[in-house]
């Protein structure tokens, strides 16, 4: 490829042309032909929501009463929890100990947090009478 806009893309569009036919291989026949590439697999990945607003008796505990039990073990793959409470929303995450893992998930997390705050504020604005700074 190139820095012109018009042979990268005329490139790429050659390099796609020629790899169609790949996509008639069996994907069986991709996986083994993977062999050692491939780690075996020990976790899934998890995404969890629990509404605690929904529980019975919710309201005579205090936010801080809702535990979280899981073992504390390396992880394969992300496990992110989302628990929601009369106080708000949190979130919990369990990920591979690898420094692209960890980053990647931080930008996850935070983006997430961006767009949800976003969301919210509308709805924040109208129950809040006072004027936001």
């Amino acid at each position: 490829m190139s820095n012109d806009i018009r042979s990268t893309t005329r490139g790429a569009g050659f390099a796609l042309r020629a790899a169609l036919p790949l996509g008639a291989v069996p994907i069986d026949t991709v996986v083994r032909a993977l062999g050692e590439l491939r780690r075996p697999r020990h976790d899934v990945f998890m995404a969890s929501y629990v509404d605690y607003r929904r529980l019975p008796g919710h309201a005579t505990h205090g936010p801080l009463d809702a535990r979280h039990v899981s073992a504390v073990t390396d992880a394969d793959d992300v496990q992110i929890w989302f628990t929601r409470t009369d106080t708000g929303l949190a979130v919990r995450t369990r990920v591979p100990d690898t420094v692209i893992a960890r980053a990647t998930v931080d930008r996850l997390i935070e983006r997430m947090r961006v767009h949800l705050t976003a969301l919210a504020r509308p709805a924040i604005l109208a129950a809040d009478p006072a004027p936001v700074q």
